[in-house]
């Protein structure tokens, strides 16, 4: 198929307009370096405001841990309504065996339900 010139102009064009818009895109992308991860959990300060005053249930496993607490026990210190642990799989604390019947029942710690 031959393009006639007004076509082959057109093509032109359009190759220089989106080759422009790549490089300037490309000169004003900035990727800013991190020296750490801060997690989620670890960002009270964020998300405790809009915890206050209500009822929460956590879904969390025994990988919910800041410092050497977990997110449950770190929530109740800071006076947080933890009203139900949900820890699917070995339970929160993760003291449920692979493979083991896991049953509903309440933390000993915290007196609070937990649904496994």
């Amino acid at each position: 198929m031959k393009l006639n010139c007004k076509n082959n102009n057109l093509l032109c064009l359009l190759a220089c307009l989106f080759l422009s818009i790549g490089l300037s895109a490309q000169n004003t992308l900035q990727i800013k370096e991190y020296s750490s991860v801060t997690c989620g959990i670890q960002q009270f300060d964020k998300y405790l405001p809009l915890l206050a005053k209500k009822k929460v249930g956590i879904v969390t496993n025994v990988s919910g841990i800041i410092g050497n607490t977990t997110v449950v026990d770190t929530l109740l210190r800071l006076k947080v309504n933890v009203k139900k642990i949900f820890g699917p799989e070995h339970g929160f604390r993760g003291n449920t065996e692979a493979g083991e019947k896991v049953i509903s029942k309440k933390d000993k710690k915290t007196g609070l339900p937990m649904v496994t």
